[in-house]
């Protein structure tokens, strides 16, 4: 019996831990920020920096746009500006830069190593007080490579762009826009995606003066989310205005929001797979007993209720088998695009096994209903 149980137990987790494996519960993302090296000689009056994360619904880049309001106090000069960016496309497509409304061109390039005046956070906040382990994407050296060839995708992937240009005496505004891919993390207890980005300010600290910056996070419609620092929500967006840099960066976490009832629905797998082992043990023993009574009742021969509970073993495993996909389905309803893969069809690799654990269980019961029931109508 203690061999049944292990086997029937081992039939149930397999899929499940073929879930567990099939997707990656953690994906760096870009990273983003201030430019380096220094703007030491120059004064930024304003910076606004908009950071839209909508995308994160349908699991598509982030829009980053930064505005900064300079002024020039000397002579005209030239400056060489470099920016560690994040989602490059062919050879640039999706950053530009812009210096009065002049758009500029740049020399692109990866880069295995950050700049000494970048600080990334190992963390962004949690919902519950908690920190969330947070990182980015960085290339390998090109020498690390077997046979010195890089992955495909990394020659797609453009992580550093270098400007020069003239700043004329007097106030100018330069104006970057890129996209960017957050890092994304699963939360294990519900398995939906937490998407992060932490927008690096620190190189700002050492610019020559730095008066005031305003950011705006856009949300998707609905979504909870935390900063650090921490920023006024208005509506499905975050605002902050501070008359210094604040912190090292902007360290963001957002989520799908969920009810406390959808909450519990799609935490409540692990009770679903020990009422589906129940349900394998007891359904197909309780029914050949069952069967096995009426037999004994009627005095007939146990074999002629075989077909019966076979197909009622057979059509217990089909319920089972349309209550899992029912629940995995509804879960994906809830969580929408923010779930890990839906794997359901893997549980037709197991639903054989069941029915034949489920027919053997059946006709344990139905020969021993028989036997049982037999002796106690004999004795009356």
């Amino acid at each position: 019996m203690h061999r049944l149980h292990s086997l029937i137990l081992l039939i149930w987790v397999l899929p499940v831990t073929l879930l567990a494996n099939m997707a990656d519960p953690f994906r760096p993302g870009d990273p983003v920020g201030e430019p380096s090296p220094l703007l030491d000689s120059i004064h930024v009056l304003r910076e606004e920096l908009t950071i839209d994360m909508r995308s994160c619904a349908t699991k598509d880049p982030v829009w980053i746009r930064a505005t900064y309001h300079l002024f020039n106090s000397g002579v005209g000069k030239r400056l060489d500006l470099l920016f560690v960016t994040g989602k490059l496309h062919d050879s640039g497509k999706g950053f530009s830069i812009r210096l009065n409304d002049s758009l500029l061109s740049g020399q692109f390039s990866d880069t295995a190593t950050l700049p000494e005046s970048w600080m990334l956070p190992a963390t962004t906040p949690g919902f519950a007080g908690e920190s969330i382990p947070y990182e980015v994407y960085i290339p390998q050296p090109f020498d690390s490579y077997e046979n010195g060839v890089k992955p495909q995708e990394q020659m797609e992937r453009n992580y550093t762009v270098q400007f020069s240009l003239y700043l004329k005496e007097g106030t100018n505004r330069i104006t970057v826009e890129y996209l960017a891919d957050p890092s994304r993390i699963v939360d294990a207890t519900i398995e939906m995606y937490n998407w992060q980005i932490a927008y690096v300010l620190a190189p700002a600290r050492r610019w020559g003066g730095f008066d005031s910056l305003d950011v705006h996070v856009l949300l998707p419609e609905g979504w909870e989310a935390r900063s650090s620092p921490e920023m006024e929500r208005e509506g499905d967006r975050l605002r902050g205005s501070w008359g210094e840099i604040p912190s090292d960066a902007i360290a963001l976490t957002l989520r799908l929001h969920l009810t406390p009832f959808e909450r519990f629905l799609v935490r409540a797998e692990g009770w679903l797979g020990g009422a589906s082992i129940v349900w394998v043990l007891c359904i197909p023993l309780i029914l050949g007993v069952r069967k096995g009574r009426t037999l004994a009742r009627q005095d007939d021969q146990a074999g002629k209720g075989a077909g019966i509970v076979i197909a009622q073993s057979i059509g217990a495993a089909g319920i089972l088998y349309l209550l899992i996909l029912s629940y995995w389905e509804t879960k994906s309803a809830i969580l929408t695009d923010q779930a890990l893969p839906s794997y359901a069809f893997l549980f037709l690799f197991v639903l054989v096994p069941i029915i034949l654990v489920g027919i053997l269980l059946a006709m344990v019961g139905l020969w021993s209903g028989k036997k049982i029931f037999s002796r106690i109508y004999a004795k009356r």
